[in-house]
C-alpha cells in the first residue's frame, strides 16, 4: 500500500490567519516537545532541551518564511511517518477494509490514526543517511533482536542505506511551494523483497525574468542533466514510423520529428526531472549522483510495448487522457486571458502508473539496465483560470504541478506478466490519498495549543 500525504501549504498558512512562522513553531514545539526514535542508538542524544533547540534552528535558520513553513510542515510528516510505522499491522488491517477508490480524507485519516496510549505525542526527529536522508529505523523488540529481519548485503549495497532502516515503512519527502508532500509505504512484515520508493514534486514554473526570457531560455540551461535521446523526447514530438522497438531505441531512427510548443516543452522537462529526481532518491544519493549518467526510457510512451504505430506524445498528454482531457503537443495558439469556473477534481483523482527502464551509461558499479515503477499523480492548485506562460501562449492551469512516485527495483519477470506498461488506473487507485492541513499534523500527535 502507497499513501501520499499532501498538504498545500498556503490554504494551511490561510487557516492560521497567516501568524508569524516562529510564533508557531515554537509554540507546537513547546506544548509538544521534541524526541529521537527509541530504537537508534543512543550514543551522543541531545537531551530533550537540546534536541528541541536544535529542532527550532534547523525551522528557522531560513531567510524566507515560506521555507521556514515548509520545514516545519516537513518535520510534522516524518513525524507521523514514524508513529504510523510503530503500528503497522493496524494500518495494514484498516488500509485493506477501504475501497480503492474512497477519497474521502476524514474517513482515511480515521483508518491510519496513531494507536498509542500517549495523549501527547512528541515530535519525531528521525535520522538521517550519510547521503541526508531521512528515514524510519526499524523497531526492536528488545536492544539485540530486531522485530524485522536485517536488511540483506542487497539492500546494504543500494545506495549504502542504513542498515537498521524500516523498508516497510519507508517514506520520502517532496515540496515545492505551495504543496509539501510526503509518500509512505505500508507492506506486510512477511514481506522480503527489497521494495524502495522516492518522491518529487515539481510545479510548472516557466521562470521568465531578465536573464530567461522565455521558455526555451529556462530549458537550455537544465540540458546538460539529459541524456540526447531524453533531451529530444522533451523537445520533441514523434511520428513512429517503425514498427521496430530496437530502432526506436535510436535517437532519431526511423522518426517524423515535430516540435512541440513552448508550454508542453516546459512540462515535459518537468515531468522527466521528476523522474530523475525520484528515482535517485529511492536509491538514496538524491542530488549526488548526476543525472547525465543515467536514461530512462519509459514502457508505452517512448517504447511503444504494443507495437502500434501511434505517436509519441508525450508524458503530460498521457496523464490527461486518463483525465479525458485533449491535449496537443505541437500547435502554439493564442487565448485570450479569462476566468472560469469548474468543479474542482479530487487531488488523486487522476493518476498514471508507466513502467521505466533505467540505463546507467556511466557507472560501473551498478546495473547496466534496472526497471521501475512511475506513478504520476498531477496537482490541483484549486485556483482555476488561464495563465499567460509568455507572450505568444497562454494555457489552462488547474493543474500547477505533478507528484512523481518511483518504486522498484522490478523484476523483468514481472514486468512481462502484467501485459501492458501504462496502467488504467480510472477503476483502481495505486496510491491512496490524505489531504492535510497544518491543524491535521498537529493535531495527529494527540494534542494542539492552537
Amino acid at each position: 500500500m502507497l499513501l501520499l500525504s499532501i498538504v498545500q501549504l498556503d490554504h494551511s498558512i490561510n487557516q492560521l490567519n497567516d501568524p508569524p512562522v516562529i510564533n508557531i513553531v515554537n509554540k507546537v514545539i513547546d506544548h509538544l516537545s521534541c524526541s529521537t526514535p527509541d530504537n537508534v542508538d543512543a550514543t551522543g542524544i541531545l537531551s530533550t532541551d537540546e534536541l528541541q533547540a536544535k529542532v527550532i534552528k534547523s525551522i528557522v535558520r531560513y531567510r524566507r518564511n515560506i521555507d521556514k513553513w515548509t520545514s516545519f510542515t516537513s518535520l510534522l510528516l516524518k513525524s507521523i511517518a514514524h508513529y504510523r510505522s510503530i503500528d503497522h499491522h493496524r494500518n495494514i488491517d484498516n488500509i485493506s477494509s477501504l475501497k480503492s477508490n474512497d477519497d474521502n480524507t476524514t474517513h482515511l485519516m480515521n483508518k491510519l490514526q496513531i494507536n498509542t496510549e500517549e495523549k501527547r505525542r512528541p515530535i519525531v526527529d528521525l535520522p538521517r543517511t550519510k547521503y541526508n536522508r531521512p528515514y524510519i529505523p526499524i523497531q526492536l523488540v528488545d536492544k539485540d533482536k530486531a522485530a524485522v529481519s536485517s536488511p540483506s548485503s542487497t539492500k546494504d549495497t543500494i545506495a549504502n542505506l542504513q542498515t537498521y532502516e524500516n523498508y516497510n515503512s519507508m517514506m520520502n519527502i517532496s515540496h515545492q511551494y505551495p504543496w509539501v508532500c510526503m509518500i509512505q509505504q505500508q507492506l506486510s512484515p512477511s514481506n522480503k523483497a527489497t521494495v524502495l520508493i522516492g518522491l518529487d514534486v515539481v510545479i510548472f514554473d516557466p521562470h521568465i525574468n531578465d536573464y530567461t526570457p522565455n521558455i526555451s531560455n529556462f530549458l537550455s540551461n537544465f540540458q546538460g542533466s539529459f541524456t540526447s535521446y531524453e533531451w529530444d523526447r522533451i523537445t520533441n514530438c514523434n511520428n513512429r514510423t517503425s514498427s521496430s522497438i530496437s530502432s526506436r531505441l535510436k535517437f532519431g531512427s526511423s522518426k517524423k520529428k515535430q516540435a512541440r510548443n513552448e508550454q508542453s516543452q516546459l512540462q515535459e522537462f518537468y515531468l522527466r526531472w521528476s523522474i530523475k529526481e525520484s528515482y535517485t532518491k529511492a536509491i538514496g544519493l538524491g542530488m549526488n549522483i548526476n543525472f547525465h549518467e543515467f536514461e530512462t526510457i519509459l514502457i508505452g510512451i517512448d517504447i511503444d510495448n504494443n507495437d502500434n504505430n501511434d505517436d509519441e506524445v508525450g508524458i503530460w498528454s498521457t496523464i490527461m487522457r486518463q483525465d479525458g482531457t485533449n491535449t496537443n503537443d505541437t500547435t502554439t495558439t493564442t487565448t485570450t486571458t479569462t476566468t472560469t469556473t469548474t468543479t474542482r477534481r479530487k487531488i488523486g483523482d487522476v493518476q498514471l502508473s508507466i513502467i521505466g527502464k533505467v540505463k546507467h551509461i556511466k557507472s560501473s558499479s551498478k546495473p547496466h539496465c534496472e526497471y521501475w515503477e512511475f506513478i504520476f499523480i498531477p496537482l490541483d492548485n484549486d485556483d482555476r483560470h488561464t495563465q499567460t506562460v509568455s507572450d505568444s501562449i497562454t494555457s489552462d492551469v488547474s493543474y500547477n504541478g505533478c507528484a512523481c512516485i518511483c518504486r522498484g527495483p522490478i523484476a523483468k519477470d514481472d514486468i512481462k506478466k502484467s501485459s501492458g506498461s501504462v496502467k488504467d488506473t480510472k477503476k483502481e487507485k495505486m496510491v491512496l490519498i490524505e489531504e492535510l492541513t497544518l491543524v491535521d499534523l498537529i493535531e495527529l500527535h494527540g494534542s494542539s495549543p492552537l
